[in-house]
């Protein structure tokens, strides 16, 4: 008596590499499961029980949803059958595809079959057809591997020529509408960007300029995106609404891309079969200078760079720095600190290293040395001491209100959709509950925020900011000091080496 044939449990799988620019569904994958239906319907031992889709997935990588899914049925014993096109629509990973149709397919009792090479992993077994398949997954794999070596190299050329290869334009920057490749200034975040180089120069840490931005309702580098429409997503955020930081102060002020330098391949894939990033080292970046317009002068983001690499710390209880921090340096390379001391019932102030014994100076006689050596060279120059720099127009106070008042539109948006989507059953009130309460927190402190923006402050630091009196009148602030003077270092004897950084 004859066996009846087995019945298989198949499971199609369709995959494409890049979507060939059409409307929803790929016309490769329409073609490729109109090719795997005529095939089983000629074979009726073959039941098609499930279909699998990667529309837009490398060959290369084997995390892709579709295929785990697929993989999950076969482990689950609902799949005995993987039915593809080509052995290429399964994977270009040469390595990856011989662990799975030698060892991991067989041992769970899978069959395999490839349409057009007319490949079946059950008669193989009895054939020489398995030495050609694994000839054909080295020729996908070196297939691959072309295409990479091709697009690595174009890339690097497009870099070259100062063209954005970023998803996402850089805070302070849109794509210019002339030539989408390039980078413009946002009227409204540029202006923030400037912002933050001048508070600096002027001795603002970073703390203190991300709580005043944070209290003024600013929106952060990534909420601006979020309002703009651009979908972003970072797993480091905390709050409901990503708010100023002083590390996201730091990472704008040591950008040089707002210097006009387009610095990218930042980071790479060490080859085409992996998709963890490493990190290139600074030297090993692609720069390509006047690219774009810069948002800060080179000379400015220059000094701010020079300034964040020494020790600017501000004290506890400040938010702007000491007048002399970060310009006063012991010969032995260490930055100076400011100490105040009492004796005599009188208060001294001397800066002094933390590592050299003995190396000290007192401040009143260093800022007495200063104002004549400045007053002098600008008397010689015939030139008046720098004016102290102003806050920004009120431009950027009406930015940010109009950024608030997006906000809040938003959050009424959110409001109605879920008004309406509680009255057709859609959400349910312990669901819209606590989307509820915290939406309108979020709308009330964008209408708080409003309300401090409704007319220009001066930042807290202002009243902090120290400046150098000259002999027979005027003065000279933080930022000029810092644009003026590079360093000083104590020299034998009580003296003083003044490096400058201005000429006639």
């Amino acid at each position: 008596m004859d066996r009846p044939e087995k019945i298989w449990r198949c499971a199609s799988y369709l995959r494409l590499s890049r979507e060939d620019g059409a409307p929803g569904e790929s016309e490769s994958i329409a073609g490729q499961r109109a090719l795997i239906d005529c095939f089983l319907a000629q074979r009726p031992q073959l039941r098609l029980t499930a279909e699998f889709v990667d529309d837009g997935w490398s060959g290369v990588r084997f995390d892709r949803p579709g295929l785990q899914a697929l993989l999950d049925q076969v482990r689950a014993g609902a799949v005995d059958c993987v039915v593809v096109k080509d052995l290429s629509r399964f994977g270009r990973n040469y390595i990856e595809t011989g662990r799975y149709l030698e060892r991991i397919f067989p041992a769970l009792g899978v069959r395999f079959l490839s349409v057009t090479e007319e490949y079946d992993s059950l008669a193989c077994r009895r054939s020489g057809d398995g030495l050609l398949l694994a000839f054909r997954s080295l020729i996908n794999d070196a297939y691959s591997r072309d295409l990479s070596v091709k697009a690595r190299a174009q890339r690097s050329v497009r870099r070259q020529q100062g063209v954005y290869l970023g998803p996402c334009p850089l805070y302070g920057y849109i794509r210019d509408p002339a030539c989408p490749q390039r980078l413009a200034p946002d009227p409204e975040a540029a202006a923030t960007v400037a912002l933050l180089f001048f508070w600096k120069l002027c001795g603002a840490s970073e703390g203190a300029m991300a709580r005043w931005l944070e209290h003024l309702g600013a929106p952060s580098p990534l909420e601006y995106h979020r309002l703009m429409g651009r979908s972003l997503y970072t797993p480091f955020q905390r709050r409901p609404r990503a708010a100023w930081c002083p590390q996201t102060v730091g990472r704008i002020l040591r950008e040089e891309t707002y210097a006009g330098v387009l610095s990218q391949g930042r980071s790479y894939t060490p080859n085409y079969k992996l998709t963890r990033r490493l990190s290139r080292p600074p030297e090993a970046w692609s720069r390509t200078e006047h690219a774009h317009p810069p948002l800060v002068s080179p000379a400015l983001f220059a000094r701010v760079s020079q300034l964040l690499g020494r020790d600017t710390r501000a004290a506890p209880g400040r938010s702007a720095l000491y007048l002399l921090s970060g310009l006063l340096r012991c010969p032995c390379g260490r930055w100076m600190v400011r100490r105040p001391v009492q004796s005599g019932g009188r208060r001294y102030v001397y800066w002094v290293c933390p590592v050299c014994a003995g190396v000290r100076r007192r401040e009143s006689a260093l800022l007495d040395l200063l104002g004549r050596v400045f007053a002098l060279l600008f008397r010689l120059w015939s030139v008046s001491p720098p004016a102290p720099m102003t806050m920004p127009a009120g431009h950027w106070w009406e930015a940010q209100r109009a950024a608030n008042r997006r906000r809040i539109g938003q959050y009424r948006q959110l409001d109605r959709r879920l008004a309406e989507d509680l009255a057709a059953g859609r959400l349910t009130a312990g669901g819209a509950e606590p989307i509820l309460t915290l939406n309108r927190r979020l709308a009330r402190e964008a209408a708080e925020a409003l309300d401090r923006l409704a007319a220009p402050s001066p930042p807290p630091w202002t009243a902090e900011l120290p400046v150098l009196p000259l002999p027979g009148g005027g003065q000279l602030s933080r930022a000029g000091l810092a644009l003026l003077l590079d360093r000083a270092e104590p020299a034998e004897g009580g003296g003083w080496v003044l490096r400058l950084r201005c000429r006639r």
